[in-house]
């Protein structure tokens, strides 16, 4: 398959308003790319990310996508190109297209407030460049960099950021002792940002209860919150996975309706590996409230306003150096190769290198995002 020549790549093109970045509609002509778990359930190339069945030769196993959960120092010569209307789409398109409906209410949001026109832009614009990165020692290993957001509400960039907590978890935390406690505070009538302070403030004062201390050697605290309609009140938890002795549930108990004067529904289980214990916690990562809620006007821009500058995990004790949102260094020097677009219209044209290449890219897990040089991402 021909490769682009990164001296003959024009200047990229700005991206400068939503509408090029596939907003507020996210519904762009032709089929979708998205790797929705429908489209990629069977194993086969999903026929809405080339238009066409991947119902011919089986895909060739000469190149494989980069599955370490690491980043990489993406080169600075990455080459540009113009950035169209149309790549933009299909870059977003194959980024977004498994949220485009949440995605247009987040959009709506941002855009409902004033001050956060740059964050809204960032967001517009996000997966709106993408390239395909190779090995320069393993040319059958390929990755794919773009520009990313990093809003937590944008869920391509928290897919991402979910399952490198999941795999630092995994290898940095120690494999024993460990377990899951969930704490609950009361539902109350208090406004959403004080209920975020009141869970924040009473589980620091758990951490230091002198029945609780000893327990905790060191652990990582995730917030979910969920809403009551038939109360019309915020319902917040705390999900901790910690290292220690064992907690009694008795203790727990006592030791929470202690700080916060009211609630006393607690859980403490213990987890086989720490591996399975990163899986089921690290969700909390990149969804700290829930879809539904994303799509309620009444209650996102509440949502947004409460969560701006707050912290949605955090570890603790032992595990304060963890850095479980950080990635390992990337030993792996990698090369630009070709653009997503462009990918995406040789499988279409029946390339059989091109089509083997986008099916890994589509059914691999989603890896760390490797953003694009400065030079390449849209201005706000």
């Amino acid at each position: 398959m021909q490769t682009t020549n990164p001296a003959d790549a024009p200047a990229a093109a700005p991206l400068r308003n939503a509408a090029s970045a596939g907003l507020p509609s996210l519904t762009p002509a032709g089929p979708s790319v998205g790797a929705s778990p429908a489209d990629t359930a069977s194993g086969e190339l999903p026929s809405a990310a080339v238009g066409v069945a991947a119902s011919g030769a089986p895909p060739s196993s000469s190149s494989s996508v980069h599955t370490d959960e690491t980043s990489s120092e993406v080169p600075s010569h990455l080459p540009s190109s113009p950035a169209s209307d149309r790549s933009a789409r299909v870059c977003q398109v194959f980024r977004h297209s498994f949220w485009k409906t949440r995605r247009a209410a987040v959009y709506r949001a941002l855009s409902a407030d004033p001050d956060l026109w740059r964050r809204r832009d960032r967001f517009a614009a996000c997966g709106a460049t993408a390239w395909v990165l190779r090995d320069a020692d393993d040319p059958s290993r390929v990755r794919l960099a773009t520009n990313a957001c990093h809003d937590r509400f944008c869920e391509a960039c928290a897919r991402e950021r979910r399952n490198l907590v999941a795999s630092n978890i995994a290898t940095r935390v120690p494999d024993e002792g460990l377990r899951l406690l969930t704490l609950t505070l009361k539902s109350s009538d208090l406004p959403l940002p004080a209920v975020l302070d009141r869970l924040h403030a009473s589980w620091a004062r758990f951490r230091q209860h002198a029945d609780i201390a000893r327990y905790l050697r060191g652990g990582v605290a995730f917030v979910e919150l969920t809403y009551s309609d038939s109360r019309r009140q915020w319902h917040p938890h705390l999900h901790v996975l910690f290292a220690g002795r064992f907690l009694p549930h008795a203790v727990a108990k006592a030791a929470w309706l202690a700080v916060t004067g009211d609630s006393f529904i607690v859980d403490v289980r213990a987890v086989r590996d720490a591996k399975a214990a990163g899986a089921y916690v690290a969700k909390y990562a990149s969804k700290a409230i829930p879809a539904s809620i994303i799509l309620r006007p009444d209650l996102l821009p509440a949502v947004l306003a409460a969560f701006r500058g707050r912290r949605t995990f955090a570890t603790f004790g032992s595990w304060a150096r963890l850095h479980l949102s950080k990635p390992d260094p990337d030993p792996t020097t990698w090369v630009p190769w070709i653009e997503l677009p462009r990918l995406i219209d040789r499988a279409k044209a029946g390339d059989p290198e091109a089509r083997s290449v986008l099916l890994r890219l589509v059914n691999t897990p989603a890896l760390p995002p490797t953003d694009l040089p400065a030079a390449l991402h849209p201005p706000p």
